[in-house]
């Protein structure tokens, strides 16, 4: 009896086994290839959501059947987020870049892009069968409007080419200190403005004047003779970017400057002055500090094209500008 039933149990558990198995082989393959449907990561700093946890808010979003692929990098700057993406689905395949104040709400706005980026199943089920009898056309029937796939970006979005879709500054004003040293008897410094216009991302144009404090010269070997020396510039120059954030630019441009000068220590003392002109060489650089708020420097050249000397009579030359006078200005700059 008991060989009897041992040859009884032996076929139910073996059907029992074999039941388990087929599943087993059933699911397993389904739930990979579900999960092969949404693949979404990120590299972002340790306050971030985790990979994990933005491809699951996007998992939700999306139907089951989506296939959707997206690759990300958060970099923190300044104290914001900014998320450049990569997005590619069975249709199309685009880049995105994202802003935010906190990498939680960047978390979420990249979950919303990539779902909306996945055109909804449902549009796809409800076409009919390729081999179905066409519906009888109703009497005019209006059109009904087709689903539309977005691919512009909303509106917490911005194109991964940053500098092309902000907004481009146009202008520029500028006041600053100016040194010189080889026009005047000594080295002087004075004060300045500047407006420019921004041709292109890279190229600016931009006048200045600028107003130099006063100084004086005297005669070798007769110190209470001499003259009181003012300078005046104006002129005009290009710049090119080289480097973009912390800008390096090269300039060249031509200046006119009007030395003046009016003498003392002498029984009749007289005014004179001497205006002269020639090309300007530069390297600027432009650190931004707030918003279109900047700071910029230079330091460059001007090569004088005359050199006049100033002479009192029957006592000697006072002063010769150099063949070279050493420039260098900074101050605040505004772009807008």
């Amino acid at each position: 009896m008991s060989a009897t039933d041992e040859r009884v149990r032996t076929p139910g558990t073996a059907s029992g086994l074999a039941a388990v198995l087929a599943f087993v082989a059933f699911v397993v393959p389904l739930r990979a290839e579900a999960d092969e449907g949404v693949d979404v990561t990120w590299s972002a700093p340790d306050e971030c959501p985790s990979s994990a946890e933005l491809r699951h808010r996007v998992t939700a979003r999306v139907p089951g059947d989506a296939s959707v692929r997206a690759r990300g990098r958060v970099e923190k700057r300044a104290g914001r987020y900014r998320l450049t993406l990569e997005i590619a689905t069975a249709s199309s395949r685009g880049e995105r870049a994202l802003d935010a104040s906190t990498c939680e709400a960047l978390a979420s706005s990249a979950a919303v892009v990539i779902a909306m980026s996945v055109a909804p199943a449902s549009a796809r089920e409800d076409d009919p069968p390729a081999d179905a009898p066409a519906p009888a056309p109703a009497p005019a029937p209006a059109p009904a409007p087709a689903p539309v796939v977005t691919t512009s970006p909303p509106a917490a979005e911005r194109s991964t080419d940053a500098p092309a879709s902000e907004p481009r500054s146009r202008f520029l004003a500028r006041a600053h200190v100016v040194g010189d040293a080889g026009l005047l008897p000594s080295a002087t410094i004075g004060g300045g403005l500047a407006f420019g216009v921004v041709l292109l991302r890279d190229v600016s144009l931009e006048a200045s004047a600028n107003l130099w404090a006063s100084q004086d010269g005297t005669v070798d070997g007769a110190p209470t003779r001499g003259a009181s020396f003012g300078l005046f510039s104006a002129g005009a120059r290009a710049c090119w970017t080289l480097t973009h954030g912390i800008e390096i630019a090269p300039c060249v441009g031509a200046e006119i400057a009007r030395v003046s000068a009016t003498g003392f220590g002498a029984a009749k003392v007289s005014e004179a002055s001497a205006v002269t002109w020639g090309p300007e060489g530069l390297i600027a650089g432009r650190l931004p500090v707030y918003g279109p708020l900047s700071l910029r420097a230079a330091v460059g050249a001007f090569l004088p094209m005359s050199r006049q000397s100033f002479v009192i009579n029957a006592a000697g030359t006072v002063h010769r500008p150099e063949p070279v006078a050493f420039r260098t200005f900074v101050g605040p700059e505004v772009r807008f």
